[in-house]
């Protein structure tokens, strides 16, 4: 993508006798149910990943559902039936069930006696990775967002806050924020990082001499040894992740701009890196194939995921921080759990690399964003595409010219809706988008999920809808695909946009590097 410049290690190749054919007509697509050619896996063993046993839902220790809760002392309402031989331990094996797994029900049968939800309540498991408490002032400043937040939907949309960053349009790799929006973090070729102190530049005057007084509100992190493709902020804001062409990982203490911990175990440059959602854990993303799990007191990583059969791009964290899902170059996307490094989800849809991944605050849709600026909405308890939506008509300043046409009009085409950036909201009604034709889009979620759930001919009607598109998009004319879900898109001048991000209070911060027409 235009965001990032990978330079990949050099290798040497033994000259040998290649035999060519030359055909007259355009190449077709490549095969969409050939999943060994992308996973090495058949349809076969493909089902049998897909079909593993996940814990989508939150691993908090409260009860699934209580209807009518008993005071202290109360017993339990007699039940008007009788007692049947072997029903213990039916019931038994039906509380086993009910573990806040994809397969198992949240709410109480209806009909059912009004103190049977009191007395079989049943609590949701405890999460296989430990996980470290929150300080009280992080806790009490989630509450205090939480408390404060506007609930999204079709009818009420987010504000969004777009910061452009000029004269960076050849040297920014990539832009983040903090949890508070109180800093903004971009990452330069030239190896170095730069702190925007945001309240500090919203207090200043709008007028010319505002811009002397903006570089005097940021600092500069200086420890790379190659461009920084990517960094995350710790839920505290205290602390500052980076990754590097160098094949490392750096801590950085915001606080004092200092580097803590330099991270090394990668043998190829590292093209992501993100922090859990309760901090202590990160996972970063390689050109070496392989996804690792680290903890910030330790120097080694903790897992490593093998599996991609190319660039594993982006990764990012489940809400229940038990699994980590990854995409990459070779189209796919995964997903895998933490505890035993093992594989339980694999995702075939995409026909271009996977570039960046979302996964809903609910923590059973994902989302998943190529560079042909298609986007898909998975259903993670079944490993099932659900929609299809794309960035939808280029009318960007970084469009290809019209007298472009065939391939060359799709290649740049492609680039030019490369997908950078994927969040949902609080609530995961609301879905933004980001990528490089310079336009924010936000799409309903509700109903796009909705209706993909009920299509009958999606999994039939897959290949034929991305050979359709791929065609159309050959000769020059890429469709819209899910247009009739988009709420509503913010065009921007000449800025790709880089990073969409929903606040705790859902309001969605975006940037990206100001590119002159010249």
């Amino acid at each position: 993508s235009a965001s990032k410049l990978r330079v990949a290690p050099a290798f040497c190749f033994h000259a040998s006798l290649i035999t060519t054919q030359v055909v007259s007509v355009n190449p077709s697509p490549c095969p969409y149910q050939d999943y060994k050619s992308i996973t090495e896996f058949n349809s076969k063993q493909l089902k049998e990943i897909n079909a593993k046993k996940i814990h989508w839902g939150s691993f908090d220790e409260t009860p699934a559902h209580i209807s009518q809760p008993m005071q202290a002392g109360e017993a339990p309402p007699p039940s008007s039936e009788k007692p049947k031989r072997g029903k213990k331990k039916k019931d038994e094996d039906k509380t086993k069930e009910n573990d806040g797994s994809a397969e198992a029900g949240a709410a109480p049968a209806e009909g059912a006696a009004p103190g049977a939800a009191a007395v079989a309540t049943v609590l949701k498991p405890k999460s296989a990775v430990p996980l470290p408490q929150l300080g009280h002032a992080t806790e009490h400043a989630i509450n205090e967002d939480v408390l404060k937040r506007t609930p999204l939907n079709a009818t009420s949309l987010p504000s969004v806050c777009f910061f452009t960053f000029f004269h960076t349009h050849s040297t920014l790799t990539h832009v983040s924020f903090s949890h508070d929006t109180a800093l903004a973090c971009g990452g330069f070729s030239d190896s170095s990082l730069r702190l925007w102190d945001l309240r500090a530049i919203a207090q200043q005057p709008p007028d010319a001499a505002s811009a002397f007084a903006t570089a005097n509100a940021s600092s500069l992190l200086y420890g790379h040894a190659g461009p920084v493709y990517a960094s995350s902020f710790s839920p505290d804001n205290h602390w500052l992740l980076s990754c590097s062409e160098d094949n490392t990982a750096r801590l950085w203490s915001v606080d004092t701009k200092t580097n803590i911990v330099c991270y090394k175990g990668h043998q190829s440059p590292v093209w992501d890196v993100q922090f859990s959602p309760l901090g202590y854990y990160f996972a970063t993303a390689s050109h070496d194939r392989t996804a690792r799990l680290w903890a910030t007191n330790q120097y080694a990583p903790i897992r490593i995921f093998i599996g991609h059969l190319s660039d594993v791009n982006c990764v990012r964290f489940h809400p229940n921080v038990n699994y980590l899902l990854t995409g990459s170059a070779d189209k796919t996307v995964r997903m895998w759990e933490l505890s035993t490094g093992a594989c339980v989800r694999i995702m075939t849809s995409h026909v271009q690399s996977v570039g960046a991944v979302a996964v809903s605050p609910t923590g059973r849709i994902a989302a998943s964003g190529a560079d042909d600026g298609t986007v898909i909405l998975w259903d993670l308890s079944t490993s099932k595409k659900l929609q299809t939506l794309t960035c939808g008509p280029n009318n960007s300043p970084f469009a290809p010219a019209p007298a472009a046409s065939g391939a060359a009009f799709g290649s740049a085409h492609r680039a030019s809706r490369a997908v950078h950036s994927l969040d949902f909201s609080a609530e995961g009604t609301v879905l933004a988008v980001g990528n490089a034709n310079g336009v924010v889009r936000l799409y309903d979620v509700a109903r796009a999920t909705a209706a993909g759930a009920t299509d009958s001919a999606r999994a039939g009607g897959l290949a034929r809808a991305q050979m359709e598109a791929a065609a159309a998009e050959e000769a020059g004319e890429p469709p819209e695909l899910g247009g009739e879900y988009m709420l509503r898109e913010f065009p921007t001048k000449q800025t790709p946009v880089f990073a969409v991000q929903f606040t705790r209070r859902n309001l969605l911060l975006a940037g990206g590097p100001y590119c002159p027409s010249s």
